[in-house]
């Protein structure tokens, strides 16, 4: 749907710094998106890893964290 109204926007010669503040916002969006997927990936592995491994999960969680806050 957003990929459609770009493409929308741009076929109706809408103002460039218009459709520039929506394509940021966008990539935003998918920028949260991706950290969420990332962080739930990582917490799936960690039920992997525990079930195996006797580990305090206060480590994982902050490996978890620093991950995160370094994504681009």
């Amino acid at each position: 749907g957003q990929l459609a109204g770009l493409t929308r926007m741009v076929e109706e010669h809408r103002d460039v710094l218009e459709i520039l503040q929506q394509s940021a916002a966008i990539h935003g969006a998918l920028r949260a998106v991706d950290r969420q997927l990332i962080a739930t990936h990582l917490a799936a592995d960690w039920e992997q890893v525990s079930s195996t491994h006797q580990t305090d999960p206060r480590v994982w969680e902050d490996i978890v964290a620093d991950i995160v806050k370094h994504l681009p």
